[in-house]
């Protein structure tokens, strides 16, 4: 029986061992009560010594999942359950739409391949999502998916999962510093693709409203893709702080902020198109514009990034970017779960595609015609 051992792994050798023994057995390859190896064929077979190898079946026979037979070898135990097959999803906030979609992705894929699913949520704060971090240190490893909020602290604690033989993949965010899988959106090119639909549509004048703090990759690289689109067509950025990152759905504090930004500024010198660094924050320009009679979309275009259930259901559904998170949290537990029970170790980046959603809050100021695309009220997941 061959293993899949990487040497230049962190993670002790017995506990690689036990772990590709788990895989194996996951995959059906033995019947309860079948005979596995021998150790010594075990040992040399994958070329190690015997000290890791026992240490790892002395831990499965603990268990009561495998069985040692004098003089005949390692067995499956007939009455051992199948090891329990674990999934933990760590997300800074379930009833946000945009995590709840992707929370659904995962249940899915999971629940299709016999994978309890555990959810964490950080509530958008990094001492909570460290916290759930090293609780983890008292159950064995496992498959963990990471939404993260960041933070040099909750870095080091992946790498001690790691160390001890977790198998990880982040999602939506993947920061400097983390050796793991990931399966992320291409940020910049949402940033570029957005202004560019906006300049396309005749605007010139086009701000991007964003996190007063960018902490989070995906704004930072959001806001790069806008300069450089600006830049590109010879024109000026203008970047406009409207919410604190990490918390969540508020758009209600995003427009006080657009309020008194545009109350501040000349009639004639405003933007035509906003750029926003989400639909949630979307919510609060829009509302931010009718206190202030600024019509949408024929005095000021607004352009979101999500495509939350909600920004089709408004009175004016909003034109968006769509991340499909849902489709997210499906790639994210197959490339995990793949990557569980063939003990890969190298990591895998999948870069979700993102499409932009034509809806009524963007005019196309080159046409007198409304510039919008009708879209299906129930989108197909995949």
């Amino acid at each position: 029986m061959r293993l899949k051992i990487d040497r230049n792994q962190a993670a002790p050798l017995h506990q690689q061992i036990r772990c590709a023994i788990l895989s194996h057995i996951r995959r059906g390859s033995v019947p309860p009560g079948g005979k596995l190896f021998t150790e010594s064929s075990l040992a040399k077979d994958n070329r190690i010594s015997l000290a890791p190898v026992r240490q790892a079946i002395d831990s499965l026979v603990a268990e009561g999942v495998l069985e040692r037979q004098r003089a005949k070898g390692v067995y499956l135990l007939d009455t051992a359950a199948t090891p329990r097959r674990r999934i933990t999803f760590v997300v800074p906030d379930i009833s946000h739409s945009f995590y709840g979609s992707m929370v659904r992705g995962v249940e899915s894929y999971s629940r299709e391949h016999a994978y309890d699913i555990v959810i964490a949520c950080s509530d958008f704060q990094e001492s909570e999502e460290l916290a759930v971090l090293t609780n983890l240190e008292s159950v064995d490893p496992h498959l963990l998916l990471i939404c993260s909020t960041g933070g040099a602290e909750n870095i080091r604690q992946v790498q001690r999962l790691i160390d001890r033989g977790f198998t990880i993949v982040a999602v939506d965010q993947n920061y400097e510093g983390w050796n793991v899988s990931s399966v992320t959106n291409d940020n910049v090119r949402i940033g570029l693709d957005a202004v560019n639909y906006l300049l396309q549509r005749g605007h010139r004048r086009i701000a991007f409203l964003t996190e007063e703090e960018e902490t989070l990759s995906n704004a930072r690289q959001r806001r790069q893709g806008y300069e450089q689109a600006m830049r590109a067509a010879g024109l000026k950025p203008e970047i406009v702080s409207v919410c604190r990152p990490h918390l969540g759905e508020t758009w209600d504090l995003v427009q006080p902020r657009v309020v008194s930004w545009l109350e501040n500024r000349d009639e004639t010198d405003r933007p035509t198109g906003l750029f926003v660094i989400n639909d949630t924050d979307a919510i609060g320009v829009l509302r931010a514009l009718e206190e202030l009679g600024i019509s949408v979309p024929e005095e000021m275009s607004v352009i979101g990034c999500a495509d939350l259930d909600f920004a089709r259901m408004l009175t004016r559904p909003l034109t968006t970017v769509d991340q499909d998170s849902y489709g997210m949290g499906v790639k994210a537990a197959k490339l995990g779960i793949e990557q569980l029970e063939t003990g890969q170790s190298a990591p895998v980046h999948i870069t979700q595609p993102h499409r932009i959603i034509s809806r009524t809050t963007v005019r196309n100021l080159l046409s007198s015609k409304d510039d919008v695309t009708t879209y299906p009220t129930n989108r197909t997941r995949t």
